[in-house]
């Protein structure tokens, strides 16, 4: 047994290394003015048509320099280093029609003016293009540089990663390596090669990003058109019918050959434009299921793309070096005085304690410990007893089945768990109906636990879904998906009951183990996890998950998961804010049912936004929570917090000439970040390539509870997720919140057995029991 160590709430100072760069326009050592102008147009040309305003714009660019220096052309919009106090007028040309082209002052950028953050990323893109790099999606990369995949054919490119921010401290850049997958098959390729119904194929290319391969643009496809084809004509802009064998053959010199080939079609989700796309025409994009099962490709994958940190860091600094060295980039960065410099931004960081995991009978276990799984092969918190339940098994699987048993038994005699012999079912055939029949006939309200031996592989079950939605909706049993090919498979048996076990005991509401020294919860803070997951399709915008703690140890929890309307997606804030103000009145009222008081304070870790959206969950969200607050007559406090996984930020350690990767419970919220309420934290330790942390933005915070506590708090969270030993990247109410929504989204989409779209209810029961995991 380990004895509880002593608490330490001090966290050790540290000076980081980052992938941020300053970046500027300068006059010497002071930031240089820049000017805007309005550019208006006589004829008007129309709000859609900026490609005519762009070339209307180079007619009259040497003009404009004589009047107003070095200027950008964005929007409607241009932006100068000189200042015209008056209106002036120029003559512009296009298609043999004249406008009259009016250049009207409009204001002077201030140093924090958005306007001016733009101006200068579309300035640096220009440099980017300037290296003869390829713009694809958000990213730039070196195609000359492709290497080449082992055994499939694919290619690796390298390239970078940007972002402009504005810190405490002015300007940055924030710049990465980034990788791109550049498969060599096309979409007609991938399409020849799928089997079934139409219907079936068409649903393997929905969702799918393809890349277009004359001018390397990528569309996500929302639907296919088979009624037509390369031979069908659309209407050009100047209204005339062409073929779309002729368009290609014309604007990019490419020739169709199959004729036959349906159409691909992308629609804008913004402005609902379709815009049509030939299979043959368009490259795959990503790694392929058949990839992902080769382990030598992705070995070989491994390498290319995961770069230590010293690598890391040297090629983002590079790149400044390299734009500084470029003939065409340094006209440009005199043009602009654009001042660039090639060494990293040092911050200021917290190393954070994790703490112990706190076991059964007073054990206390270092988190962070390299044998880890061996330590928590103990009696755990909380382990209700495991009565009424039972196996569900293939019956020609009968030898996996006893494999599965006796080392399951071995699992309980390790954790000292109080557990009943399982009644055994066996079923004829893997086929859904006879699992539906045997489970129909042997489950009632007394059960407690099933565990499913299931034929297949992972991610290629064909009745996983269809049997997760029947217990979810029918018979509101807590399960345990085994998969026979696992089991079969023979390697690390012992370690695989052992979590399985594990989850088992969360899921009949059990507590496998918690952190010592949570700060916040016992004071009265009820932590929520909140996720809002996108999914294209007429049937759903997506799915909602939310979970809550409802005790002071912040180890029983209230879940739930609502499946959003096609017409209530993501951009539709004041919807989901509705679900929200609903979800969060049962969550208090959970919270009071089991404490005996409603929360002092309210913290959400919300996830599924990035940083753009903060100002509208701020106004729905926050408000919706404030509002249910009022309702309840309770003086509750709340803070609210963005949660962002997708970062291209690096923290880097200095050590012995390189730099290696920060330890897990650095924070950083200074230097980097708009205010110290915004933070990131890595909670993981990683063993290849470079650790990446968590964005933590604060939307609202009418809390008293400090910044280091919240980091603290953070930190500590991101080891309660119980299907893993060790930490994770977010706070473990976030990660459930997401598992649900993922359960649940995942069981309302089309099978094999079921053809079509289906919004899934949870069972009463279910929803009544909300103390459980059952959905993990």
């Amino acid at each position: 047994m380990h004895t509880k160590p002593k608490h330490s709430t001090t966290a050790v100072d540290q000076v980081l290394k980052t992938n941020f760069f300053r970046i500027d326009i300068k006059d010497g050592k002071k930031k240089q003015t820049v000017y805007k102008y309005n550019l208006l147009f006589d004829p008007e040309i129309p709000e859609d048509s900026n490609k005519i305003k762009m070339r209307v714009h180079r007619t009259i660019r040497e003009d404009l320099q004589k009047n107003i220096g070095e200027n950008m052309y964005i929007g409607n919009c241009l932006y100068a280093l000189s200042q015209k106090e008056e209106s002036f007028n120029l003559i512009g040309k296009f298609q043999e029609i004249e406008y009259r082209c009016t250049v009207k002052p409009v204001s002077i950028l201030s140093e924090n003016d958005p306007e001016r953050y733009m101006l200068i990323k579309v300035l640096f893109n220009g440099l980017l293009k300037r290296l003869c790099l390829e713009n694809i999606g958000r990213n730039y990369f070196c195609m000359d540089k492709a290497e080449k995949v082992f055994s499939h054919n694919a290619s690796v490119i390298p390239g970078y990663a940007s972002g402009l921010k504005c810190a405490q401290d002015g300007i940055i850049i924030n710049i990465d390596v980034s990788h791109r997958v550049l498969r060599h098959d096309t979409v007609i390729d991938f399409m020849s090669k799928l089997r079934g119904h139409r219907d079936e194929r068409t649903k393997e290319i929905i969702g799918r990003t393809v890349m277009t391969i004359y001018n390397k643009k990528t569309y996500r496809v929302t639907d296919v058109d088979y009624t037509s084809g390369p031979t069908s004509c659309f209407e050009d802009k100047q209204g005339n019918k062409i073929k779309y064998t002729d368009y290609y053959k014309e604007k990019y010199g490419k020739t169709i050959k199959n004729e036959s080939q349906p159409l691909l079609i992308h629609e804008n989700p913004k402005n609902k434009q379709k815009i049509i796309l030939i299979p043959e025409l368009c490259a795959m994009t990503g790694i392929s299921d058949d990839m992902r099962k080769d382990f030598r490709f992705m070995k070989d994958l491994a390498k290319k793309t995961n770069v230590n940190a010293t690598k890391r860091y040297k090629e983002c600094a590079k790149l400044f070096t390299i734009i500084k060295e470029n003939e065409k980039c340094k006209e440009q960065l005199k043009k602009w005085n654009l001042d660039l410099n090639n060494t990293g931004v040092d911050v200021k960081a917290k190393l954070y304690q994790s703490g112990s995991l706190v076991m059964g009978g007073e054990n206390y276990i270092d988190p962070n410990s390299a044998d880890i799984d061996r330590k928590i092969q103990a009696r755990m918190l909380e382990q209700p007893k495991l009565q009424t339940w039972g196996i569900f098994y293939l019956e020609k699987d009968q030898r996996i089945l006893s494999k599965f048993k006796e080392n399951f038994q071995k699992s309980i005699k390790l954790f000292g768990y109080n557990c009943e012999p399982p009644a055994v079912f066996g079923v004829k055939s893997p086929r859904f109906e006879d699992w539906k029949n045997i489970l129909a006939k042997n489950l009632n309200k007394r059960v407690k636990m099933i565990v499913l031996l299931l034929p297949g592989s992972k991610n290629n079950n064909p009745i996983y879904h269809d049997i997760k939605e029947l217990l979810l909706n029918k018979y509101p049993v807590p399960s345990q998906v085994v998969l026979s090919s696992t089991i079969g498979k023979g390697k690390n048996l012992i370690s695989i009951c052992n979590k399985i076990l594990i989850q088992m005991c969360a899921k009949i509401g059990g507590v496998p183990w918690t952190v010592s020294d949570i700060p916040c919860v016992q004071e009265g803070t009820m932590v929520c996890g909140l996720g809002v997951q996108e999914v294209k399709n007429k049937n759903m915008s997506g799915v909602l998950g939310f979970t809550s703690s409802k005790d002071k140890g912040c180890t029983k929890y209230f879940s739930t998961s609502k499946i959003l309307d096609a017409n209530a997606g993501r951009d539709n804030s004041e919807n989901i804010a509705n679900i929200v103000k609903d979800i969060m009145k049962t969550a208090l009222e959970q919270y009071k049912k089991e404490t005996g008081d409603y929360p002092k304070n309210v913290i959400v870790y919300r996830e599924g936004a990035n940083e753009s959206r903060k100002e509208l969950i701020t106004m729905f969200e926050v408000t919706g929570v404030k509002q249910v607050f009022k309702s309840l007559d309770i003086d509750a406090k709340l803070a609210y917090l963005l949660v962002c996984k997708r970062v291209n930020v690096k923290l880097f350690r200095e050590s012995r000439g390189g730099f290696e990767n920060s330890h897990p419970g650095t924070v950083v919220n200074s230097g980097i970040t708009e205010d110290e309420k915004e933070f990131f934290l890595i909670s993981q330790k990683t063993l290849q390539g470079t650790a990446t942390p968590t964005h933590y933005i604060n939307c609202y915070d009418d809390t008293s509870i400090t910044p280091a506590e919240i980091h603290e708090l953070t930190y500590k969270l991101c080891f309660t997720y119980f299907n893993v030993s060790g930490s994770i990247r977010v706070p473990s109410l976030v990660q459930y919140a997401t598992r649900f929504s993922d359960l649940m989204m995942n069981v309302s989409k089309p099978t094999k057995n079921r053809a079509s779209f289906q919004k899934v209810t949870l069972h009463k029961h279910l929803e009544d029991n909300v103390s459980t995991l059952y959905y993990i």
